[in-house]
């Protein structure tokens, strides 16, 4: 395992010795003035074909045999493609990245570049991308003209010959420390990650821990270049620092247990909120009234501007019942508005629960169940109030006994991107294996597989190599299942905003032959039965959605399986039109 993460930059096959981080950024410089001075002649050559094609449709065969189309021996464009040609293989690539691509046909997949000159090209980080399906994703990302840094265990030329020098490599293990893999993400806007283990003995290690690990170091690294604003999460609650409990308040209505006491209400909530033992807020107590009854806690932040952000985050312990998340505003307050959103728990197991703002809905207290129409909306840089609230189920309040607990760890809040930060190669066989169903409806696993599960949650790395033991009695399946469940679970609750693409049996076919089938829930045609076939997809096609998912809106926090069609493109079976099938998909929320 590498101990930390170096940096080099090898363009034109040229390799430098110096200080990581310094070589990083020079050898970043140097590419992006080699790729001007590239443009420039490019655009000079452009000019001269065009000058020299306007000249032969003047002059006929006479223009044809002078000037740039004699030096081409075959008219400017020859001449052009020729002098391209050039260029583009001196930087390890099979075509200019610019608008005029389109004159030399280099990939009939990715005619042009996706940037303009004026635009800057993302830093995309490949992780896993020495096999097979990754030095497709990075060839096709190079024609795409995004700027491509791979990351890889050593710097053997064995390895490097694996890939075009037009790449930037990065030495690093994800098994590694999170803290060593921050020099690594330095400077990434996004991240493809292709994670496969060698064997089985390293596969939750490195599939599993290995993309928590990412994850976590693609967040720090935000926040120390772009500070707080930019970060994809941010902290609001914290209860095991000190003083975040005392600040939190639980609603009394004293009015309201004088009339009770006199027998002419229903008794008011009994509510408290405490810090336990394991340092997590505790929302406890009892509802009495089986309408009108609702339980509170609250607290009232110095200053909450949540503008730009999609959403809370939860993490909580609770005893299987709904409650409701509630912000006030400062619009909403005199009108007597509180905006909630409900979130289902899970009996005596943590969960992490996400809340888009989309789904708060305004209403009163008193009548918490009901929707207030008129109501001002939900302004996010205005937040006055948050609180947890629990009443009685609208269905049947009779059967419910008012009794509830909630543990709270922490509360955030999430930052959705327009385009996909994190794109993740999965497995079909999520989606296909008998285990996979189970951990995708309940994570209600039981025998070898329970214990295998129960050892992967663990959060160090100590306590999840010992993992491997408890999956020995597993198959390959659901051992290779486990490892992608853990590594999915741990990115839809990341507050990054992914695509995670569940890719079918991988072929080195041709791809572009057959109709992409892209589905959630068993409608990719494929057998609903456990364990069947999980469909096959090429590795140029599953490479072609990976690359083209990174500058697509409609493809954010998607999670689909992909595979090939059967038939021929047809009217009445899907497209290759990788947008139009992205929104047919539902997003997870």
């Amino acid at each position: 395992m590498a101990q930390g993460s170096s940096c080099m930059s090898f363009v034109g096959g040229g390799v430098g010795h110096s200080d990581k981080r310094a070589l990083n950024v020079a050898s970043s410089k140097q590419t992006s003035s080699a790729f001007a001075r590239c443009r420039s002649k490019f655009r000079t050559l452009v000019c001269s074909a065009k000058d020299g094609q306007s000249t032969d449709s003047r002059n006929g065969d006479e223009g044809g045999k002078s000037g740039f189309g004699a030096a081409s021996g075959g008219g400017g464009l020859a001449g052009l493609r020729q002098a391209v040609s050039g260029i583009g293989q001196l930087f390890g690539l099979t075509g200019p990245r610019n608008r005029y691509a389109s004159l030399l046909e280099f990939d009939p997949s990715s005619s042009r570049s996706d940037f303009d000159d004026e635009d800057e090209p993302p830093v995309v980080l490949v992780v896993g991308a020495t096999g097979a399906t990754g030095r497709v994703v990075v060839r096709k990302l190079l024609l795409r003209g995004f700027q491509v840094r791979v990351m890889v265990r050593n710097l053997y030329s064995s390895t490097l010959d694996l890939l075009p020098t037009a790449v930037s490599f990065v030495k690093a293990d994800v098994t590694d420390s999170v803290y060593s893999l921050q020099d690594a993400l330095s400077g990434v806007d996004k991240i493809v990650c292709l994670l496969g283990a060698r064997d089985d003995e390293d596969r939750y290690a490195v599939e599993a821990q290995g993309v928590s690990n990412l994850i976590q170091g693609f967040h720090n690294v935000r926040v120390q270049e772009f500070g707080p604003s930019e970060s994809t999460k941010v902290s609001l609650f914290k209860f095991s620092k000190p003083g975040a409990i005392e600040r939190w308040k639980t609603a009394s209505d004293e009015v309201g247990a004088r009339l009770a006491s006199a027998g002419l209400v229903a008794r008011p909530p009994r509510t408290s909120f405490f810090l336990n033992a394991n340092q997590n807020a505790v929302f406890v107590g009892k509802v009495f009234d089986k309408y009108s009854g609702v339980a509170e806690a609250f607290v009232r932040p110095d200053r909450c501007n949540l503008r730009g952000y999609s959403g809370i985050i939860l993490r909580v312990l609770g005893d299987g019942k709904s409650y409701r998340f509630a912000i006030s505003t400062l619009e909403s307050e005199p009108v007597d508005v509180v905006f909630t959103a409900t979130f289902e728990t899970v009996k005596n197991k943590w969960s992490t629960v996400r809340i888009p703002f989309s789904k708060f809905v305004p209403s009163t207290r008193r009548q918490i169940a009901a929707r207030t129409r008129g109501a001002p909306e939900l302004r996010r840089s205005n937040i006055s109030q948050l609180g947890i609230m629990y009443s009685k189920p609208v269905d049947r309040p009779e059967a419910d006994d008012g009794d509830y607990y909630l543990a709270i760890d922490y509360i955030k809040a999430y930052r959705t991107q327009e385009e996909p930060d994190f794109v993740f190669l999965s497995s079909a066989e999520l989606s296909r294996s008998k285990l996979g169903r189970e951990l995708q409806q309940s994570g209600a696993v039981t025998g070898s597989a329970k214990l295998a599960l129960d050892s992967i949650a663990a959060e160090t790395t100590e306590q999840l190599s010992g993992a491997s033991t408890a999956t020995l009695n597993l198959n390959a399946v659901d051992a290779r299942v486990l490892a992608k469940w853990r590594a999915e679970q741990s990115l839809r609750l990341s507050g990054l905003t992914y695509c995670i693409i569940r890719a079918g049996e991988l072929t080195d076919e041709e791809g572009g032959k057959r109709p992409l089938v892209l589905g959630q829930d068993d409608n990719t045609g494929l057998s609903e039965s456990p364990n069947q076939s999980i469909g096959r997809i090429s590795r140029a096609d599953i490479a072609e959605i990976c690359v083209r998912s990174l500058l697509d809106p409609r493809a954010c926090n998607l999670t689909f399986d992909a595979c090939e069609g059967n038939f021929a493109p047809t009217s009445m079976v899907p497209t290759r039109d990788l947008s139009l099938l992205f929104e047919r998909l539902k997003p997870n929320t």
